[in-house]
């Protein structure tokens, strides 16, 4: 009978039967974890607060055998609350992209450090100070990398070139061919390429400050880029989009 002891970040937590529910962890050494939680919505538990998303856990995870898809969640203690994320909305957006990300890219019982290291810098620095978009992008791509799911941006695909007058992303070969081949699909701009690139080589968050049209281009190159090689739409990316408009 299996027992996983593993840190971990609650990513989700969804209402199931009574006041049970369901838990999405990323453990630092087990990877995504669906774990159950017996009457956790009920206001007396004490594990309600400690399983709540964004908080940073000790968890003890029970499995009758290893192939068991749901877990049961049988201890849990509070490592770190991002108080200061949980409490201001334009924060706890970003960090809500960046968690939502790291569940679509991950399987199960997969284990990242790359991707456990990009979650807890990104809400480390978010706690201390305000995020930006050039936060965002950076951490999404250093998520992107650890999933292997990067997109081609320091190369056209077809002639090797490294620089263009333009570029076009196209979904389907995962990356950017030069503009003067005359191929369809997502134009870009020179500029926004060369902004991605700095963004994506530098070892921390650059100070990079990205043009609201670079913004756009980036923000749409992942969205497509995401749509189409794991089939999902980020609905937290939506709020964001429209809680700042």
């Amino acid at each position: 009978m299996p027992l996983l002891h593993t840190e971990a970040i609650t990513l989700r937590r969804r209402r199931g039967k009574d006041a049970d529910a369901l838990v999405i962890l990323y453990g630092k050494t087990s990877g995504k974890v669906t774990a159950s939680t017996k009457s956790v919505m009920k206001t007396q538990s004490r594990y309600a607060g400690v399983t709540q998303p964004l908080n940073r856990i000790h968890a003890v995870l029970y499995a009758k055998n290893t192939e068991q898809e749901i877990w049961t969640l049988t201890q849990v203690a509070l490592i770190q609350s991002y108080d200061t994320i949980q409490k201001d909305l334009t924060r706890l957006s970003y960090a809500s992209c960046l968690m939502e990300w790291v569940d679509f890219l991950s399987h199960e019982f997969q284990s990242s450090y790359r991707v456990w290291t990009t979650m807890v810098q990104a809400f480390e620095r978010w706690n201390e100070q305000a995020p930006c978009l050039e936060d965002l992008y950076y951490f999404q791509w250093r998520l992107l990398c650890a999933a292997g799911f990067q997109p081609e941006i320091f190369h056209c695909l077809h002639t090797k070139a490294t620089e263009a007058p333009g570029w076009v992303y196209i979904p389907k070969e995962g990356g950017l061919v030069a503009n003067t081949l005359g191929l369809d699909g997502y134009p870009l701009t020179a500029g926004t390429i060369q902004a991605l690139r700095k963004l994506a080589a530098s070892p921390t968050p650059p100070a990079v400050r990205l043009s609201p049209s670079q913004s756009k281009e980036i923000k749409a190159l992942y969205k497509i880029h995401l749509e189409y090689h794991v089939g999902l739409r980020s609905r937290a990316e939506l709020f964001l989009e429209r809680y700042q408009s």
